[in-house]
């Protein structure tokens, strides 16, 4: 639902937020969990990082993220670096890392 995808972005960014560059967002999976859910909740977290990261550029250069140059880019991914872990757990409860 709406509600709780906007509760997860909420959740995300203040956690990247806190965390800064030290972060790392695991994902555990079920290998029965629908293939539409698992894609979604990669698109939340690509749609959070590009926000967090477009607020950053508007703070640090007074543009969009996608305008800026290549340095520029660097130096934000460098503070909000994209670091995702995933592991698929199956209902045996065996789980296998990405």
């Amino acid at each position: 639902t709406l509600r709780s995808i906007k509760d997860i972005e909420n959740r995300l960014s203040a956690f990247i937020r806190q965390k800064n560059s030290e972060h790392v967002i695991e994902i555990l999976a079920n290998r029965e969990s629908s293939y539409q859910t698992y894609f979604r909740l990669q698109n939340i977290i690509a749609e959070t990082y590009s926000k967090l990261r477009d607020e950053e550029a508007r703070k640090r250069y007074k543009i969009p993220y996608s305008y800026c140059n290549y340095e520029q880019q660097e130096k934000i991914q460098e503070a909000i670096p994209q670091r995702v872990c995933e592991e698929f757990v199956s209902s045996e409860n065996k789980s296998s890392n990405i």
